[in-house]
């Protein structure tokens, strides 16, 4: 780290923005609890949610997704939003709500979702950080004189950071409030997901964002990956570490980093790829896997992310393993086994720094995703 010129290459000062993230989680929350209860109360009246973005955006309800299927009995789909304007489900009626994500409020994919549910008479819900109302072509145009629709601004001062990280956090932590709501509406005991989510998560963030060690890790990692000349990164995740791995491999590594990297669940890895690898260029890809926590998922799936790595390990190197691990940074306590899917996104905070550094060491700018000007 002491070898890098961050004026000099990180001249938006990226590196600040991932050290408050945990500050605007606080904010974004403190600031929408009162309207997060009363949306709550709208959305218990709904059975049939459907949660659209696109990109990042897209990622975060991924992980929602895990929440609402764990405590609640309500049907809650994710689909792309370029998938719901091209392929809008029979079933979306003025029974169906669905809750759009969209930092900008001008992203297309989504205006054009937004048009099609209209259609079919669908409550809407609008995640933005857009305030300006009047803007045209954006989310408040598309919903202009529909009745059935209603905008949240997750962090009411904040800015759009590129490439996505404060907007991911903060959407993802209110959407996750607001479920928790839901359930509370529905008389499910929460305590511990409310303290979690509400108190818990935006300290750990702050504490993880802010880890001189962590910061370490990524930079000497970032460095070594450089030094190997890898062709290709394999980014796995198993369950909702699926959604932190995508959000790396996809936002991160290909849009900022400029690597060809694959999201690929553990689930399917064994099938799809280690079990047909040419013997060939196998030592020259890299493994990134998230380490889940063994006491909070079924000994099968811990089984089966210990085989992954010897499997890598035996067949590619040793040195061509990664394994993501936030709790060698910051140990939650007392989080039960299903709680456990809060903590989804303390995995990207540190794909977010392995990212940086890797970017800063490539002569990247981090925020613009440009190479440095020679």
């Amino acid at each position: 780290m002491e070898d890098l010129d961050y004026e000099l290459l990180d001249p938006s000062n990226l590196k600040a923005t991932l050290e408050q993230q945990g500050r605007a989680v606080k904010q974004a929350l403190e600031e929408n609890d009162a309207v997060l209860k009363q949306t709550a109360v709208k959305v218990n009246q709904f059975d049939k949610i459907i949660l659209s973005g696109c990109g990042d955006k897209h990622v975060v309800p991924m992980i929602t997704q895990y929440l609402t299927d764990a405590f609640s009995k309500k049907l809650v789909r994710v689909i792309h939003s370029r998938l719901l304007a091209n392929y809008t489900p029979e079933w979306v009626d003025a029974k169906t709500l669905v809750i759009f994500l969209t930092a900008s409020g001008t992203t297309k994919d989504v205006i054009d979702a937004i048009n099609e549910v209209k259609k079919k008479k669908a409550e809407i819900i609008i995640l933005t950080q857009l305030s300006d109302n009047k803007k045209k072509d954006s989310i408040y145009s598309a919903i202009k004189d529909y009745q059935n629709s209603q905008v949240i601004i997750p962090l009411k001062e904040g800015v759009i950071t590129w490439p996505a990280t404060t907007t991911f956090h903060t959407f993802l932590a209110v959407l996750n409030m607001l479920f928790i709501y839901v359930l509370m509406e529905n008389n499910t005991p929460v305590d511990a997901l409310l303290n979690l989510q509400y108190v818990e998560i935006p300290d750990y963030i702050d504490k993880l964002c802010k880890d001189k060690s962590l910061m370490e890790w990524c930079a000497a990692t970032a460095k070594k990956l450089l030094e190997m000349k890898v062709l290709g990164f394999y980014f796995l995740g198993d369950g909702p570490r699926y959604a932190a791995v995508r959000k790396g491999a996809l936002v991160h590594f290909v849009e900022s980093c400029k690597e060809d990297s694959f999201p690929i669940e553990n689930e399917e890895f064994i099938h799809l790829v280690i079990e047909s690898l040419a013997e060939e260029h196998v030592e020259e890809n890299v493994l990134i896997i998230m380490k889940p926590r063994e006491s909070y998922i079924t000994m099968q799936a811990y089984n089966q992310y210990e085989l992954i790595k010897s499997l890598w390990r035996e067949r590619a190197g040793k040195d061509r393993v990664i394994t993501v691990d936030p709790f060698e940074f910051v140990e939650p306590t007392g989080v039960g086994k299903k709680n456990d899917i809060l903590l989804t996104p303390l995995y990207v905070i540190v794909l977010e720094w392995l990212a940086y550094y890797y970017a800063l060491y490539k002569k990247i700018d981090p925020a613009k995703m440009q190479y440095m000007k020679k």
